[in-house]
């Protein structure tokens, strides 16, 4: 078996699943053949397995949306797994990995390159074992979609830091109180769309300790939520 391993965001991953595709700035697919093996990588953790469905190709129309990727190939995806599902890369892989290319095993992944033969047989049949979640995938995809694209900017809108300015002997510095109410409103905002959306898509939801009792519309964001992580050993 051949297989090669990718290493993505969460809507780029759903993206690559709703459209069946997988591009690249560069024209790097020559060598990539129907039937080999292409493992998803998000947070450090296994998300899918696709096979190569067919050629290489360009195009210019827009799929992903941090990218025109115009060299394009097509895929099958055959197995995906719930975030909360996943296994880390942690363990049995990072031996794998390890075993073939070394501590620097990162840069095997990030320049996709081909990894044959046991290696490649042992990871694609650890994956495999895993509970298959992609028809409850596909069925929720618009909302899960919608649930990356909001954890994605929460991930990316930047904290602000620094003491504030002086503005007087006598001042309460009323502007960065203000700045401070409306970041924290905007944090328990976002947070709570984003446990909506997961619970609407049947998943099951934890929340940080000191974010659980946080209120907003009356309500604590912790009602209905997970009280500890899951285990995955």
């Amino acid at each position: 078996m051949h297989l090669r391993l990718v290493a993505i965001d969460e809507l780029q991953f759903l993206t690559c699943l709703k459209y069946q595709l997988w591009g690249s700035k560069s024209a790097r697919f020559k060598d990539w053949k129907t039937g080999d093996y292409l493992a998803f990588v998000v947070d450090k953790a296994i998300a899918g397995l696709a096979q190569i469905s067919g050629e290489s190709f360009e195009s210019k129309e827009r799929v992903w949306d941090n990218g025109l990727f115009p060299y394009r190939i097509p895929i099958k995806m055959i197995h995906a797994i719930k975030q909360e599902s996943r296994p880390p890369l942690l363990g049995q892989i990072r031996d794998v990995l390890t075993s073939a290319w070394g501590t620097t095993y990162g840069w095997g992944i990030r320049n996709q390159q081909l990894l044959q033969d046991s290696a490649a047989d042992t990871i694609i049949n650890f994956i495999q074992a895993q509970s298959n979640d992609l028809p409850f995938i596909q069925s929720n995809l618009d909302g899960l979609m919608d649930e990356a694209e909001a954890a994605r900017h929460v991930k990316a809108t930047p904290k602000r830091r620094g003491r504030p300015k002086k503005v007087g002997a006598t001042s309460e510095k009323p502007e960065t109180t203000a700045t401070t109410k409306h970041e924290e409103t905007e944090h328990i905002k976002a947070q709570s769309s984003l446990i909506q959306l997961g619970k609407i898509t049947g998943s099951s939801v934890w929340i940080a300790t000191n974010d659980r009792n946080r209120q907003f519309k009356g309500q604590s964001l912790g009602d209905g939520c997970l009280k500890a992580l899951p285990s995955l050993a």
